[in-house]
């Protein structure tokens, strides 16, 4: 096989680019015949045009940092804890409810105007956790205060 180079490429033949897709040798690639750079950069723009949708998409949906982070529950209760103590609670005892107040978030200090209770024995047994801590009711809902009389939990 005889390669031209330009110098001593016949003038029937051309350069590569004038030669039609069938008269090309069998060796030249797009690359060499010199028509695979514009190929190249438009597949390159087509990667960074397709990482710039997907990364703008992905900061666009991150959310925003203006929430308040919430505070890690200083007692960890199960679904099932939860439950005895509805039932116990809720069901049995007899406490009056108190006014809802905004104050009432975890991690936040028990408002000090409220009447703090103890939970009773059946609960202390079957939720050794709570033994220590105190309670109040509002909305249907109780509120377990830790011994530092910080709220340490909302049983809904």
């Amino acid at each position: 096989m005889v390669l031209f180079t330009q110098q001593h490429r016949p003038p029937h033949l051309g350069s590569p680019m004038e030669q039609p897709e069938h008269r090309r040798g069998c060796h030249e690639t797009p690359l060499s015949a010199g028509i695979g750079l514009p190929v190249m950069k438009r597949a390159a723009w087509a990667m960074a045009l397709t990482a710039g949708f997907l990364l703008g998409g992905a900061i666009a949906q991150t959310p925003p940092d203006d929430k308040e982070p919430i505070p890690p529950r200083s007692i960890q209760l199960t679904a099932e804890q939860d439950h005895v103590i509805k039932e116990i609670v809720l069901k049995d005892m007899h406490i009056k409810q108190v006014p809802r107040s905004t104050g009432i978030r975890i991690g936040e200090k028990a408002p000090p105007d409220i009447e703090l209770q103890t939970f009773p024995p059946l609960v202390a047994e079957k939720v050794p956790q709570v033994r220590t801590y105190k309670f109040f009711i509002t909305e249907n809902q109780i509120v377990v205060v830790s011994p530092q009389n910080v709220i340490a939990d909302i049983v809904k």
